[in-house]
């Protein structure tokens, strides 16, 4: 989840909005998907079993049991794991300096030109592919909502990643095509309609369990 994390810290420029599907493969050879309509209707499956859907202001995290859609408040889930941490481990957190600078190359990926960069970030380093093609740039703007909900969900280390690691982006080229082998887009779609970002039919929502001490 740390480099999903990273690709909030992808500044994007404000433009016409365009809902887009994006689909990347991952370096085991699986597939994650984006549908992006606008800051409020998001849905990103990973596998055949498991999705997050933003919902009106709510992240849903599904999974799947005996063939049903299970439906959990994500924003329920982190306050948990957050709550079972020792306090101590929270407060010596402290979130890695990030940079980046541009490697002198370009890469074509899924038919779209792209900037290479390096990013560092601790004692990690490995390259991004950007692009300023409207649709992608688009698609990253999804990811980087997403993102955002699951730093604000899980924790101090990431939130704070993500206030103090901006500064360090560049400020162009920021659709992202490729992010190391981790993620490498296929294609992406335009043809999109309000319901693809939608539960799928007959999900189950769930409450988070009440533990003695914790609520």
């Amino acid at each position: 989840m740390r480099k999903l994390l990273l690709l909030a810290l992808i500044p994007f420029a404000l433009s016409s909005h365009a809902a887009v599907k994006g689909t990347y493969r991952l370096e085991d050879g699986k597939q994650l998907q984006l549908i992006y309509l606008d800051p409020q209707r998001i849905r990103m499956t990973m596998g055949e079993e498991a999705q997050l859907v933003l919902r009106d202001g709510t992240t849903w995290m599904l999974s799947k049991q005996a063939g049903q859609w299970m439906a959990m408040d994500l924003k329920s889930m982190g306050g948990l794991m957050q709550a079972v941490r020792r306090p101590a481990a929270i407060e010596d957190q402290k979130a890695d300096e990030v940079s980046m600078r541009s490697l002198g190359r370009t890469e074509t990926v899924a038919g779209y030109e792209g900037e290479v960069w390096e990013i560092r970030s601790g004692e990690e380093r490995y390259e991004v592919v950007l692009s300023d093609h409207p649709d992608v740039r688009e698609l990253t703007e999804g990811w980087r909502y997403m993102a955002e909900k699951l730093a604000s969900s899980f924790g101090v280390e990431a939130a704070q990643q993500l206030q103090e690691a901006l500064a360090a982006m560049p400020a162009r080229q920021t659709g992202l095509l490729r992010q190391g082998n981790n993620m490498i887009l296929i294609g992406i779609e335009t043809d999109v309609t309000a319901s693809d970002a939608d539960m799928p039919p007959g999900t189950t929502t769930m409450q988070m369990p009440s533990i003695p001490g914790l609520n």
